[in-house]
């Protein structure tokens, strides 16, 4: 399975994120007319950052370091409500190690966030970048 599944069952599951805005977790943009509050999640980048060739008789395979980065939009209808949305995705995300699913995570860690407000809704959003260090097999 891809990053993107794993992780939105990772998210979905975990228990703090629930609390924040139960089944209202979306791919790359929010619902007309939403419940809120929500998050929405979509991958910014994917760079590969070192290959290696487990097998040297076997050209094409090996793993390769991959670091992708996901933006996390927690949207509410308050400035306080987006603090509460992305304090439970910091939680499940930063300084994890593990398994999300089939994928592999060695590392996952918060780069930044940032507050913005819809003018056009009247919506607060926080912004929440993360990435996840993985290692990706080469078949």
């Amino acid at each position: 399975m891809s990053l993107d599944t794993e992780l939105f069952a990772y998210l979905a599951a975990d228990a703090g994120v629930a609390l924040a805005i139960g089944d209202r977790l979306y791919p790359r943009r929010l619902p007309q007319n939403p419940t809120l509050p929500a998050a929405v999640y979509f991958l910014v980048d994917e760079p590969r950052m070192a290959y290696t060739h487990d097998n040297a008789g076997s050209p094409g395979t090996g793993t390769v370091l991959t670091k992708p980065r996901y933006q996390i939009d927690c949207w509410a209808e308050t400035y306080l409500g987006t603090g509460e949305v992305s304090e439970a995705i910091i939680r499940a995300l930063s300084g994890f190690h593990g398994t999300m699913g089939s994928v592999r995570v060695d590392a996952g860690m918060i780069a930044n966030t940032l507050d913005d407000f819809e003018t056009n809704t009247g919506y607060s959003r926080r912004i929440v970048d993360a990435i996840l260090t993985t290692e990706e097999v080469i078949a």
